[in-house]
């Protein structure tokens, strides 16, 4: 059953929330910076239909290029990776739930549900097994 968080434990979920968007946008933009970097370094362009190489590429070899290339990509990665952040954490703060049949949701708490139930944000409510009867 749903029953309601206490302060300190929806001070622990938004805590453990901005900790989940920060590794989500270092994971994305750490990919996404790594990929650029070596299409780059490695000399390949991109055109309307795909990524193509070229033949040749001044310059040196790509592992010359690979080093000024990542460093001209890090503010790239930086911007890349606050929006992400900023992004997964507004996803995370309007996830709703409806307690009475569990149907979650996005961007709707306190919205009537379906079911006969409202829409409350999961940063404020937890799941609690049932006690076990006694007989």
């Amino acid at each position: 059953m749903w029953i309601s968080r206490t302060p300190e434990e929806v001070a622990k979920w938004n805590a453990a929330a901005a900790r989940e968007a920060r590794t989500h946008g270092f994971f994305v933009a750490g990919l996404s910076w790594l990929g650029i970097t070596v299409v780059l370094a490695g000399g390949w362009i991109a055109s309307r239909w795909g990524v193509a190489a070229q033949d040749s590429v001044a310059g040196g070899s790509f592992w010359s290029r690979f080093p000024i290339f990542a460093v001209l990509g890090l503010p790239f990665a930086y911007w890349f990776f606050r929006r992400e952040s900023r992004s997964e954490l507004e996803r995370s703060l309007h996830m709703t739930i409806c307690p009475k049949c569990d149907t979650a949701g996005e961007g709707d708490a306190e919205a009537d549900c379906d079911c006969g139930g409202a829409f409350v944000l999961q940063s404020s409510v937890r799941w609690a097994d049932e006690p076990a009867s006694q007989e």
